[in-house]
């Protein structure tokens, strides 16, 4: 039975975790680097944003470019129109 009341202890505690780690990575920063991304972004679009401009550094032959910017679109962070 004490198994059961610590294995409930340890859920509820990686619970709380979770969403504290949740509510900080859905909080918008103002980025200053992007001029073409005026505004907020949250992290996950902040690291779409690396992915596309990453991406597009390997031209439009490369495959592992390709797929970076693949890759962010399909993850929600596509902020560019048309890639």
């Amino acid at each position: 039975m004490a198994e059961v009341g610590n294995t409930l202890f340890l859920a509820y505690r990686l619970q709380i975790v979770s969403d504290n780690y949740y509510r900080f990575l859905s909080k918008k920063k103002a980025l200053d680097d992007l001029p073409e991304e005026p505004g907020k972004l949250s992290a996950r679009d902040a690291f779409g944003v690396v992915m596309i401009s990453h991406g597009e550094e390997f031209g439009e032959d490369s495959a592992f470019g390709v797929s970076l910017r693949q890759l962010a679109c399909l993850c929600g962070a596509c902020v560019s129109p048309g890639k």
